[in-house]
């Protein structure tokens, strides 16, 4: 089963009698994460998708007819991996992977998952044409550049960084958007990464891509 979480009152009582402020609210992009994992298989709830726990308490969901998987593996640094394999019984991973930090913000991941539900896996244009998505973060005034012919694409208060490298410079596991989001407080310690295979179906891309330039707050609760 799917653990919930349980949302509580943005304006609770201390012990001392004082009520506590409410947590300012801040772009999802640089929120952290909430451990809401139900959020991210929510969308994948009908009939295509398969939903397992392991004994570890490791949670996946199983679709495409057994050619995608989502996995969330508790207690982790790299939590959520989406895979594609070329056939049921196939390795994981071989036509496409991508997998997100654990302190990835929840609405980012379940952007994915979303476009996941709507048979994201058999997008013509997988991995061959991205021109939206650089549009996308240039309409939201991200900084585009492409120094060695590699692109860059960096958010208007600098903390988000996107990286696809230039052609020809992709190793095993052929990880090409690499993107990393550091701490308000701390520019050299990052808050999370995430990392899409070239060959990541396009609708991932602009999915996650939208979501990541949203300038809708969100608040997280301690």
């Amino acid at each position: 089963m799917i653990p919930h979480s349980h949302l509580r009152d943005a304006h609770h009582i201390h012990p001392a009698g004082d009520v506590a402020p409410s947590p300012s609210p801040s772009p999802s992009r640089v929120a952290g994460g909430d451990n809401r994992v139900e959020a991210v298989f929510a969308p994948l709830v009908h009939a295509n998708w398969h939903h397992y726990e392991d004994e570890l308490g490791n949670t996946y969901a199983i679709g495409g007819r057994g050619s995608l998987r989502v996995a969330y593996l508790a207690g982790t640094t790299r939590a959520w991996h989406l895979d594609a394999r070329a056939c049921s019984g196939a390795p994981w991973g071989g036509p496409w992977s991508a997998h997100f930090t654990s302190d990835t913000p929840t609405e980012l991941v379940a952007a994915v998952t979303n476009a996941l539900r709507h048979d994201a896996c058999h997008d013509a244009s997988a991995g061959t044409e991205h021109t939206d998505i650089w549009q996308t973060l240039r309409a939201a005034r991200w900084h585009l550049a492409q120094p060695g012919r590699a692109q860059r694409a960096l958010s208007p208060d600098g903390l988000v960084e996107i990286e696809y490298p230039a052609d020809g410079a992709l190793v095993p596991p052929r990880d090409a958007w690499r993107i990393t989001t550091s701490r308000p407080q701390d520019l050299s310690n990052p808050l999370w990464t995430a990392a899409f295979h070239e060959a990541t179906p396009t609708a991932l891309l602009r999915a996650f891509t939208q979501a990541l330039t949203t300038h809708r707050p969100v608040t997280r609760h301690s």
